[in-house]
């Protein structure tokens, strides 16, 4: 009687690798995706090399435009940067449309989309009620005139062009601790007439995607 055949030990061990690298390959892209669609946003946007920082108080050179609209009130106005390709952007939708509602009495609500008009259709839908207006900023360069380099950020200006308050709706992307929502404290101080908050390194870490750099756009 004659025994079985037995694999040879040297295909056996070529099957293992393989599988292991297969399973290998497999762990890198679940790995990149979860880079790519959430672990990424956990830590916070990289300053650009030529970021220049606005002090609260200082006055803002805005686009005529804008000028017109902040200036043509008596009510302070809040900035919402925002990108509809940003993930972060999308995540605080509800929590920024529910302070333009919270406020619309008190402050200006205007959306800068930090994108091109022909990409913008979902964003502009999404942010035209209760916001007032939106105009578009495609190369970051109104973002950069409040100091603002990452979406979602808010900056509140001052019915004189200053700027009072720049910085996150939340720590991280994530809006769900009211005790950490600053752009709703610092609209709450603005519309009492009060001084701004005081600043706080975790509302002014920007947290979510980054824009453009206006310098490196213009070469």
């Amino acid at each position: 009687m004659g025994f079985p055949n037995l694999p040879d030990p040297r295909t056996a061990r070529v099957r293992c690798v393989a599988a292991a690298a297969c399973g290998l390959v497999g762990l890198a892209i679940v790995g990149s995706s979860f880079w790519r669609l959430d672990l990424r946003y956990a830590l916070p946007t990289p300053v650009p090399n030529d970021h220049s920082p606005v002090a609260a108080g200082a006055p803002v050179a805005l686009p005529n435009e804008l000028q017109r609209r902040v200036a043509n009130s008596d009510r302070p106005t809040l900035l919402h940067f925002y990108n509809p390709a940003c993930p972060c952007s999308r995540f605080n939708l509800d929590h920024v449309r529910g302070l333009a509602k919270r406020f619309e009495r008190e402050a200006n609500f205007i959306a800068v989309l930090e994108c091109e008009p022909e990409d913008a259709a979902q964003g502009v839908d999404a942010l035209s009620e209760p916001f007032g207006h939106t105009m578009f900023d495609p190369d970051g360069s109104i973002a950069a005139l409040v100091g603002v380099y990452s979406t979602p950020q808010a900056a509140i200006l001052t019915p004189e062009g200053r700027l009072y308050w720049r910085g996150n709706y939340n720590v991280s992307r994530y809006c769900a601790n009211p005790e950490s929502e600053f752009a709703r404290i610092a609209l709450e101080r603005v519309c009492a007439g009060s001084d701004a908050p005081a600043p706080d390194a975790r509302a002014q870490t920007a947290w979510g995607c980054p824009l453009p750099d206006p310098t490196e756009t213009a070469q």
